[in-house]
């Protein structure tokens, strides 16, 4: 199916200044391919691990998440597993081709559909350097085909065919289809019920095809002009070839149908676009392009329909942005394109050295989080305009907002944000915390929390701790547990809850904070870092817990770049890393709203380096590499956030308006 370049190193220079990433189950792979099990619903990827040199598969039922990683092959190799070619056969067999670049030998493995268990790699082939470029296809009769490459010394190379018959790997069974200089390279290859087999395959001046004609070979030239590579074959309903390639030539992506004498060339995007994918929806009318576009970092989508593509400026042809190198891409169930990639990751070390990251997603992934809902609410009982922060505990949605600037209420809503209700109306001045600005909300050991903040006579900086357990009954847990702070950032990890840094002022000069401090009971608290934090001095800074990992992202620093777009993790509080450079592909941004959802770190809306609210969403896997995914409706900081129907949630902020009251949730 979808073949992988030797040389395709050349090509990452022009990706590292996107070094992006979608998401990912696999910390580390390369080569990659997809297949779709349509009886079973099931999706297959086998992909080269670089890290430990083997090759491995992973699948995933529908609706389920990815399994854990099978180990096919880990012979000693420093390249066994490369250019993997992954089928499914009508029996349910598994079945993966593949180079082993260190003894230049051409492998295959298959996984037994009855006992789910993997069967020992055997050696196709061995004779001289064999295996590249490898497609692997079965016959309705559960028959491995393989086409490949050949490459040898005397300066003529030959795309080759060897299929299995009675459970053997016959050397009789094998067929030469074309040979020349540079002939044979990224051979897709087909099983079509009235043709057989068939290739498209690309040679240093030409695309052409090949198809079974009895036990020989008819050979058609697709396109004799430029150096085209990256092609991929489909049948469509009539049982023509389509054939989809890039042209480096003139910079184009390309497909090509064969009518009845000849194939006519239609170009379907004039850039750059490598791994190319092609297959026909059910009907063989309508087609899908999928691949990558190197200069913008960004996988593409083209859809075929009434006779047509879509055209280059269509912004729905944008499948995601932030990754796509070496993209594999199939049609899943219900119409969903499943789809992985494999990003380049610049790391922080020095001189700089570069690792794979692999991206496991299907379309339904690709569109979380990036557009937002809002929720009507009610005209007699609506959200209060608010800044202040908002949670969720037990299903309820709690927020503590300045009532008229004369009293700090809890407010309530049970329905999802559709109406609210002020739970300590009933109290002659509000909740016992008394009125505050800029203080922490969070839920810690089932019960509502309130730190800091600054209020009180003469507007003080606080270093207070409130519980509650339904909202409007409040009791001081500890005061003068640490120095007094607004705005700090707040998180629970580990059964702890943390307060980092935050802004403080006596007065005469203000100054921010660059401590970490954690309690087990909110009553006793310890100084993880009494002073002289590596993050330095910040507050505003959204503080999240993800990936067995607390994380600062961005806040308020002051001075001539007051905003940063630094990101600090640390695994116990005590001992922090940065995970970005000044560089990062992260703007500077405060006040923002993090969340650890779908397997991703989010920070979404905040304050830019103007101190202007945004509506920008970003997304990342490890902290340092981060794709824009959307935009709010409105620009705003200071929402309160949570998570709540497997959805991302947003109550009220500051817009550039003033304070809002809306209810906002990402879509799935």
């Amino acid at each position: 199916m979808r073949s992988r370049e030797m040389v395709r190193h050349r090509y990452a220079l022009e990706q590292l200044e996107r070094r992006a990433m979608l998401s990912a189950v696999a910390p580390s792979g390369d080569d990659n391919d997809l297949a779709y099990d349509a009886v079973n619903h099931v999706t297959w990827v086998a992909y080269f691990d670089p890290t430990v040199q083997q090759l491995k598969a992973r699948s995933r039922v529908d609706g389920g998440s990815w399994s854990a990683e099978s180990i096919l092959d880990q012979t000693p190799s420093t390249q066994v597993g490369k250019l993997p070619s992954i089928a499914v056969a009508p029996n349910g067999t598994v079945g993966v081709a593949y180079y082993d670049g260190t003894n230049a030998d051409l492998k295959y493995v298959e996984r037994n559909p009855s006992t789910g268990a993997w069967a020992t790699p055997i050696t196709i082939e061995s004779a001289g350097r064999v295996g590249n470029y490898p497609s692997l296809a079965f016959n309705t009769k559960n028959n491995p085909f393989v086409s490949y490459w050949t490459d040898v010394t005397n300066g003529t190379d030959y795309l080759k065919l060897r299929w299995r018959d009675a459970g053997v790997w016959d050397p009789a069974n094998m067929l030469t289809v074309d040979s020349g200089a540079d002939v044979g390279r990224y051979s897709s290859l087909a099983i079509n019920s009235s043709i057989g087999w068939a290739m498209s395959y690309v040679t240093g001046t030409g695309c052409k095809y090949a198809q079974q004609n009895g036990s020989g070979v008819t050979l058609q030239t697709v396109d004799a002009t430029g150096a085209p590579a990256y092609d991929s074959l489909a049948f469509d309903g009539t049982n023509k070839p389509w054939v989809s390639y890039y042209r480096s030539t003139d910079t184009q992506v390309n497909v090509a149908v064969r009518g009845v004498s000849a194939w006519t060339t239609q170009s379907v995007f004039g850039g750059k676009g490598y791994y190319t994918n092609l297959w026909f929806e059910p009907g063989g009318a309508d087609a899908r392009l999928v691949f990558y576009e190197p200069g913008t970092v960004r996988a593409r989508r083209f859809n075929y329909t009434s006779g047509a593509w879509q055209s280059n400026g269509d912004p729905s042809t944008v499948l995601f942005s932030g990754g796509g190198d070496e993209i594999s891409a199939v049609r899943g169930a219900g119409g969903a394109i499943t789809f992985t990639s494999v990003v380049s990751i610049q790391t922080a070390n020095s001189p700089a050295t570069y690792s794979k990251v692999l991206n496991l997603r299907d379309q339904a992934d690709a569109d979380l989080g990036k557009t937002w809902a809002t929720v009507t609410q009610s005209p007699t009982q609506p959200a209060p305009n608010t800044s202040g922060p908002t949670v969720l505990m037990n299903g309820v949605m709690y927020m503590v907002n300045n009532t008229n600037g004369t009293r700090d209420d809890v407010w309530t809503s049970a329905d999802n944000g559709v109406t609210w209700t002020n739970a300590t109306a009933a109290l002659s001045a509000g909740a016992a915390f008394g009125m505050r600005n800029d203080e922490s909300l969070t839920v810690f050991n089932n019960e509502l929390w309130v730190i800091g903040g600054r209020g009180g006579a003469g507007n003080t900086y606080l270093d207070d701790v409130w519980h509650s357990a339904d909202g409007v009954t409040w009791t001081q847990a500890a005061g003068g547990a640490f120095p007094a702070r607004s705005s700090p950032g707040v998180a629970v990890f580990n059964n702890r809850m943390y307060v980092i840094g935050g802004y403080y002022t006596d007065g005469s000069f203000g100054r921010r904070l660059d401590d970490v401090w954690s309690s087990a009971d909110g009553v006793t608290w310890q100084a993880d870092v009494a002073s002289g934090a590596p993050f330095g001095k910040l507050d505003s800074m959204s503080v999240v817990a993800y990936s067995g990992r607390l994380w600062i992202i961005g806040g308020t620093v002051g001075g001539l770049s007051p905003v940063s777009n630094y990101v600090w993790s640390s695994a116990d509080g005590q001992t922090w890393v940065q995970a970005n450079s000044g560089n990062s592909s992260l703007p500077p941004r405060s006040s923002g709203s993090a969340f650890a959802f779908d397997n991703r770190l989010w920070l979404v809306g905040g304050r830019d380096f103007n101190f202007s609210p945004v509506d920008s969403i970003y997304y990342s896997l490890d902290g340092a590499n981060w794709v824009l995914a959307g935009s709010l409706p409105s620009a705003r900081a200071t929402g309160g956030a949570f998570l709540l129907n497997n959805q991302m949630w947003l109550v009220g902020g500051n817009t550039s308006l003033g304070v809002t009251n809306d209810v906002l949730h990402s879509n799935p």
